[in-house]
């Protein structure tokens, strides 16, 4: 089946060329039918040949066979010199010979008569390149066919040949205008058609078998007669094999039915047409291949022979696959995604493309077609419109890139949140092409975000609650703790005022006894200050804190709790570690659930609870609480950090549970383990501060 070349070379080493010229020779016969007048065939012949030979004109000349003067012509200033003898003319060198006649180069050319090389120097003419073949049917010489072309232009073989070749399509068409005698009228009107069908038909061949394409012919109701050398090699059969509908044994058996129909489809539209289909290779293999099909037709408008050609598109279906797959990978990550895809002409703001996803994404139907911008704007949340469109200016008319996030109002009512980003495309000289864009659905990450901050204040509640708890449990020992410095303060005050009364008056001591007040004072205060920070609502900004330094508050606070419930409390810190950055008072809630959480396992009975510090081996600081209590039964270990697991009776189960928070919240860790002598030991590692 026919195909389309650009011609690019005048050679025929290029296979493109030959295919080309092959094509045109069939349209060339069909529109030389019509012509009358040896302008027309001037004409006709420039037109078809532009695209297959490098020329500046074309010459016709047509000779009487008995008196040797031309009958009628087209031609050149050459063939114009009146003076000229016509056998120096080399048309006529062309037609009396046979055999071309070609002139490369004027000057040194020894072909050319040296007549009409005085008569060009007399006229001061500067001839061109010059090629001349006879013009001739199977039974009468006619005449010759001349081209022109630059002085630069080498004519080669198959040129020539390709030139005798149009030559004898020319020759056809003039002898049925040419004043031929009845007799010869008479005979050639009975010869004609089938010596001429016979030389085209051999020359056509010799033309496909050179071609470096798969080329057939078949007959006009569509029987294969043809094939040449590279198709039946391709294929592995032999001529007979393929022949009539033989050559359908090659076709993949799925593309079989599809092909045979469209080409009865041709067969009765008597039109050219093409058709992909899978072509099974001599190893077995299947190629995808371009049926091509042009027909051949008569005088009479009827077709007498159908042409054609196989191209390999292998290679470009593989790369369509690829596409096509690449397409529907992204259309697949934009569906799980929940992100469309957009762009929007620079200067009308018409809507060019949306993506599948971009359809589902807002809501639109895309058998609809696509949607306008105050078609979606109106789908915009009423009080987020404003908001949207000044996003838009920003990237049409300040042609900058713009970011916003709306909300938008299904046609159901439902709500949900739109993240969309827009780039504008500009040409070199800076001028707005288009804005294309993306949408992306962040409704569940927005809702995660909301539920995500109500986690956090709840935890925030349970961590308040939870040290009030704790303060409930440890007001005993805090009340003691408290009286013995508020007591001492007293003494202090009494012992001052009956100095004071003193004659002589001691201000020594009295002055003693008033520093002394104001000593127990401050230890009391300072005390409060402590207990306080554990049940103060909400938690201070971050700071640095050394965690030995909040270990030994901890240690003064349960110092007295300790000591009631017989436990003792022993602390190996490294003194050289860097601070940490952190909530100070969740730090200390942490720490002072682990401790307490560590004297009550021992349920009464003597212990020892030992806080040591370190630097561990990727930089954090690590803290461990170890107790010498019961320790946990090995089905609790994996539940101990849950919220609302307990196992001590009347606990509540949020102690560990918002340890674990506080210390993850801080980029650190919290896991405990059992002690090989009983006992647990609990861990939680933070990250230090660099130096």
């Amino acid at each position: 089946m026919s195909s389309e070349i650009t011609h690019d070379t005048l050679g025929a080493g290029s296979g493109d060329t030959t295919e080309r010229r092959y094509q045109a020779i069939l349209r060339l016969d069909k529109a030389l039918s019509k012509c009358r007048t040896p302008e027309d065939f001037a004409a006709i012949l420039s037109e078809q040949m532009r695209d297959c030979l490098q020329f500046l004109k074309f010459y016709i000349v047509v000779y009487g066979e008995e008196f040797n003067e031309e009958l009628w012509a087209v031609t050149g200033e050459l063939e114009c010199i009146t003076n000229l003898p016509v056998q120096h003319r080399p048309s006529w060198r062309a037609y009396a010979s046979q055999e071309p006649f070609y002139i490369r180069d004027w000057d040194t050319d020894e072909t050319v008569p040296a007549i009409l090389k005085q008569q060009i120097s007399d006229q001061r003419l500067h001839p061109s390149s010059l090629l001349f073949v006879p013009l001739t049917t199977a039974q009468w010489r006619l005449g010759a066919l001349g081209v022109s072309a630059a002085p630069a232009t080498v004519y080669n073989a198959e040129d020539i040949r390709f030139l005798r070749l149009v030559s004898s399509v020319v020759a056809t068409a003039l002898s049925e205008v040419c004043n031929l005698s009845d007799s010869e009228e008479s005979w050639r009107e009975s010869q004609h058609r089938t010596s001429q069908l016979q030389r085209t038909d051999r020359e056509l061949r010799e033309v496909i078998e050179s071609i470096p394409a798969m080329a057939w012919s078949a007959t006009a109701d569509g029987a294969a007669d043809f094939f040449n050398r590279r198709w039946l090699e391709y294929a592995g059969l032999a001529e007979d094999e393929a022949r009539g509908v033989g050559w359908t044994n090659a076709l993949h058996p799925n593309d079989l039915n599809g092909l045979l129909k469209y080409w009865q489809e041709l067969l009765a539209s008597r039109r050219a047409g093409e058709y992909e289909a899978r072509l099974r290779r001599a190893d077995g293999e299947y190629h995808w291949f371009l049926f091509r099909a042009i027909p051949s037709f008569a005088q009479d408008g009827t077709v007498i022979k159908w042409y054609g050609t196989n191209t390999d598109i292998e290679e470009r279906k593989k790369v369509e696959q690829d596409l096509r797959r690449s397409e529907s990978y992204l259309a697949e990550a934009q569906r799980l995604t929940q992100t469309g895809s957009c762009a929007i002409d620079g200067s009308s703001r018409q809507t060019l493309y949306w993506s599948e996803e971009m359809f589902r994404l807002l809501g639109f139907d895309p058998q609809l077609g696509l949607p306008q911008w105050d078609d979606w704007l109106q789908r915009v949340h009423p009080d987020d419109r404003e908001m949207v469109k000044l996003a838009s200016d920003r990237a049409f008319l300040e042609k900058q890139d713009c970011e916003v996030e709306f909300r938008l109002v299904k046609s159901n009512g439902t709500i949900e949140h739109i993240h969309g980003i827009g780039h504008p495309v500009l040409s070199p000289d800076g001028e707005l092409i288009q804005v294309v864009g993306t949408m992306v659905n962040v409704t569940t990450s927005k809702l995660a975000e909301e539920a995500q901050e109500k986690i956090r204040t709840l935890e925030a509640e349970l961590a308040h609650i939870n040290r009030m708890t704790t303060i409930g449990e440890l007001t005993a020992s805090l009340a003691h703790e408290i009286k013995q410095p508020i007591g001492a303060a007293v003494t202090n005050a009494e012992a001052c005022l009956l100095l004071l009364n003193r004659d002589p008056l001691d201000l020594t001591e009295a002055s003693d006894a008033a520093l002394g007040m104001v000593k127990d004072a401050r230890r009391a205060a300072d005390i409060i200050d402590r207990v306080r920070a554990l049940y103060q609502k909400g938690s201070s900004s971050r700071q640095l804190v050394q965690m030995k330094d909040l270990i030994r508050e901890i240690v003064v606070v349960l110092l007295n709790d300790a000591h009631r419930q017989s436990v003792t409390i022993l602390t190996d810190l490294s003194d050289d570690l860097p601070p940490v950055e952190g909530d100070r008072v969740q730090l200390l809630q942490a720490l002072f659930n682990l401790m307490l959480n560590g004297i009550e396992a021992n349920c009464g009975k003597a212990g020892q609870l030992t806080v040591t510090s370190r630097l561990a081996e990727n930089g954090h600081i690590q803290i461990s609480v170890t107790d010498t209590g019961i320790g946990l039964p090995p089905e609790s270990r994996e539940r101990m950090f849950d919220a609302f697991f307990t196992t001590k009776p009347g606990g509540t189960g949020l102690g560990l549970a918002i340890t674990r928070s506080i210390v993850e919240s801080h980029g650190g860790r919290v896991w405990a383990t059992p002690n090989s002598e009983g006992g647990t030991t609990f861990y939680f590692t933070l990250p230090a501060m660099v130096r």
